[in-house]
């Protein structure tokens, strides 16, 4: 399970010099990103192999295969899969021969099981986890579909305001005007299907549906707004007669889409009443009380200014979501999170809208409105007074966090379209406080190692530990920046260099360990 950007492309009709001409483009927009990004690489000093986390991107520079590379970024630390973008066109079409591209355009495909996939190659199918270099090949993405309009299109976990910035930041960096990539920009999106399947415009839909990238719950809206209202219901009824009961997750994200898009409650009754019309087995219809059950959970009959908090609580932030956030919410949601809905029907108008349509239903409507007032007033008053103590442990506290002070500063020492990206790095940053001042307990370990096994760690000149970090963080997979490397190479403290070398020793896989060990010798080992 990850975060993914994925980029198509389909290189007919792409010249050698064209695509030569956005790539040096594309290692433009690297350079001038404002996070330092980095690719793993492998040098030798002394003799032996250590890992590095180099600022030059480029790798097998004067081949066919020359391209740059990206990992991750020095600020925030966060790495994940591997980004890469060849030079030359040949690099990709002999891979590729072109198999499946049966013409130019990257959107056309026949077969309804393909409707999700490209007529094209995925030069890029690879997780970014959410992590800031994420923003980064997003930028890229957006030059080379600007570049390339018909023959390039970037989809994957992301979201507008992802695009909104980088989009803000490409134009102001370059001085030129970008355009929105296709798959979030509804109407662009449909035009070009339209252009490409026809007349079939059951297919175009079918495309489109799967192509648009827009936010979630957003896919309704979009489609009513390019195709009307009536077929894009028509179009989720089919979609909605897929799930065997409204109690499925599924099928209410259906109902508040439809509802979000129209604003109206009798609308998503009838809605639910013509997906019951096509119903393969009558006895399975849906319960227009599972309806009303749903729209009461989320809060509709709550007035805005009584249902804020909740509103605060559940929605997601414009910050990256990194794979853990994504996680988290699946799991908050399981645990029985609420959705708060945009609209507000008060409760007596939300039981006559339906009892008109279902008037021998009027009594177990009351009840069910009743029995959620109760419940939800219970909820919001506990939440309330939740708040309430936290606020109040927050006005007690006398704690400054320097570190705080430090990360805004450095954020706010960048031009204005540069801070968001700036702000995730710091954000995303791994919280090592706690650990530092645990150190002493470290130190004592180390000693402890030391002395345990004195023939192994003893005796050993300055090069002689060094030597030794490189050969043990080598063969564990770790690795410092090229900058951490040259503050290392210049210790000549013996004794912090033995207990530096004992620390490489120590065989521990675990995550939280290793990424401790990693931020030692990066940057506080003078704390040892």
């Amino acid at each position: 399970m990850g975060l993914y950007i994925h980029l198509s492309v389909n290189f007919r009709g792409i010249t050698e010099e064209a695509w030569e001409t956005a790539w040096h483009e594309s290692l433009d927009i690297l350079k001038k990103f404002p996070l330092p990004l980095f690719r793993y690489d492998v040098e030798t000093k002394n003799g032996k192999d250590r890992n590095v986390y180099s600022r030059n991107l480029i790798l097998d520079a004067g081949t066919v295969e020359e391209c740059w590379y990206l990992e991750g970024d020095l600020l925030s630390r966060q790495t994940a899969e591997t980004f890469d973008l060849y030079r030359y066109l040949e690099a990709y079409t002999k891979k590729s021969g072109q198999q499946g591209c049966f013409n130019d355009s990257v959107f056309k495909t026949d077969k309804p099981e393909y409707w999700s996939s490209s007529n094209g190659m995925e030069i890029w199918d690879s997780k970014t986890q959410g992590y800031p270099y994420h923003l980064a090949v997003l930028a890229v993405g957006i030059m080379l579909e600007n570049r390339f309009p018909d023959h390039c299109y970037l989809h994957g976990d992301i979201e507008d305001k992802q695009v909104e910035v980088m989009l803000n930041w490409l134009e102001t960096t370059f001085d030129k005007k970008y355009s929105t990539p296709i798959c979030f920009d509804a109407c662009r999106l449909f035009k070009q299907l339209h252009l490409v399947y026809g007349q079939d415009r059951q297919a175009a839909i079918e495309r489109f549906a799967k192509l648009y990238e827009g936010e979630d719950g957003d896919l309704l809206k979009a489609m009513a707004s390019v195709i009307g209202e009536k077929e894009a219901l028509a179009y989720w009824t089919k979609e909605l007669n897929g799930y065997g009961s409204l109690s499925q997750w599924g099928a209410q994200e259906i109902l508040r889409a439809v509802l979000e898009a129209t604003e109206d409650v009798k609308t998503l009754l009838s809605f639910v009443e013509n997906a019951n019309l096509t119903r393969f087995n009558a006895e399975q219809n849906f319960d227009e009380a599972e309806v009303l059950k749903l729209l009461c959970s989320d809060f509709i009959f709550i007035p805005p200014t009584e249902r804020e908090y909740a509103r605060v609580l559940t929605q997601r932030s414009e910050d990256l979501q990194t794979i853990d956030d994504v996680l988290n919410r699946v799991f908050m949601q399981l645990a029985g999170m609420p959705y708060v809905s945009p609209l507000y029907v008060p409760a007596d108008e939300l039981l006559e809208i339906f009892v008109l349509h279902s008037p021998e239903q009027a009594e177990a409507y009351r009840q069910i409105i009743e029995a959620y007032q109760e419940k939800l007033s219970n909820w919001i008053k506990k939440l309330e007074e939740t708040v309430a103590l936290f606020e109040e442990s927050l006005e007690d506290s006398t704690d400054e966090s320097d570190d705080l002070d430090s990360g805004i500063s450095l954020i706010e020492s960048y031009p204005l379209h540069e801070q968001y990206i700036v702000r995730q790095a710091i954000q995303q940053q791994d919280d090592y406080e706690t650990y530092e001042k645990q150190l002493p307990d470290l130190v004592a370990a180390l000693e402890v190692l030391v002395e345990k096994h004195s023939a192994f760690y003893s005796k050993k000149t300055v090069k002689g530990y060094l030597k030794g970090i490189y050969e043990y963080s080598f063969e564990a997979g770790w690795g410092l920046s090229e900058e951490g490397w040259e503050k290392l190479d210049q210790l000549s403290d013996v004794s912090l260099l033995q207990k530096l070398f004992a620390l490489a020793t120590v065989d521990n896989p675990e995550t939280t360990f290793w990424r401790w060990r990693k931020h030692v010798f990066e940057t506080a080992w003078h704390l040892i």
